[in-house]
């Protein structure tokens, strides 16, 4: 694992389809998250993130869509205090 990055206990899934860049990506991501996950994506946005949301175990997750490179100062490890059925975007 990267040593910028610390374990993460929320999940962290890859979201993609057909991105140019998405092995890329994937790559980059697994190095920092090696737990990540990749799931293709299924119909819309919002249906590929209740995809998501069905095969997690958790009751929060991360979602990376594959056409986004993670910055070398970006930490998994947001505590978001969300009501259910919320969602936070974090930039």
């Amino acid at each position: 694992m990267d040593s910028h990055s610390p374990p993460t206990e929320i999940p962290v899934y890859f979201l993609y389809s057909d991105e140019d860049n998405l092995n890329e990506n994937w790559q980059r991501l697994s190095t920092i998250v090696p737990s990540a996950i990749d799931v293709g994506s299924v119909g819309s946005i919002f249906e590929s993130h209740r995809h998501i949301a069905s095969l997690c175990q958790h009751d929060q997750f991360y979602v990376v869509d594959a056409d986004c490179w993670i910055v070398d100062n970006f930490k998994f490890d947001k505590k978001i205090d969300l009501k259910p059925k919320s969602v936070a975007v974090i930039s």
